[in-house]
């Protein structure tokens, strides 16, 4: 179930950004907006976009929105399905899997009950997982200061 709830939120996500792509491609710039930003993203998806639609299923923040970027860069509507149901599964299957066996592992090994962290070990889980992304943002700003 959990899988088929991610790839729904997907193709809902990918169906609002190709039906509001239009709209952008035709809006002026702003402060908020640019559209050689979209431009970019078209080309970033041509080259990447399966690769895109995994990884961001396993980064918060870029889950949510890969998605719809994909869709108002009208990325193929068959290759999207094929990586947003692969993508799916995989990120389900590892999420599950690793928290009942880790669990399992620490409360008979060390005593320790997950439960009682749950926050503590969401809270790190975002970190780390965001980790590589800033790392990247903040080396690519220090070598355009330089």
């Amino acid at each position: 179930m959990v899988a088929i709830a991610g790839i729904l939120g997907n193709i809902v996500g990918y169906w609002f950004g190709a039906k509001s792509g239009y709209y952008l491609y035709n809006k002026e710039d702003s402060f908020w907006f640019k559209k050689k930003y979209l431009v970019q993203s078209k080309d970033f998806f041509e080259r990447h976009g399966g690769r895109a639609i995994i990884f961001a299923r396993f980064l918060p923040i870029f889950r949510t929105f890969a998605p719809i970027v994909a869709g108002i860069v009208t990325m193929e509507r068959k290759k999207f399905m094929f990586y947003n149901v692969v993508s799916s599964f995989v990120w389900s299957f590892t999420l599950i899997f690793a928290g009942h066996y880790l669990y399992g592992f620490l409360l008979e090994n060390y005593q320790i009950d997950l439960k009682e962290h749950i926050e503590i070990i969401v809270i790190v889980l975002v970190l780390l997982t965001l980790s590589p992304v800033v790392f990247k943002l903040a080396k690519k700003s220090n070598s355009t200061n330089e």
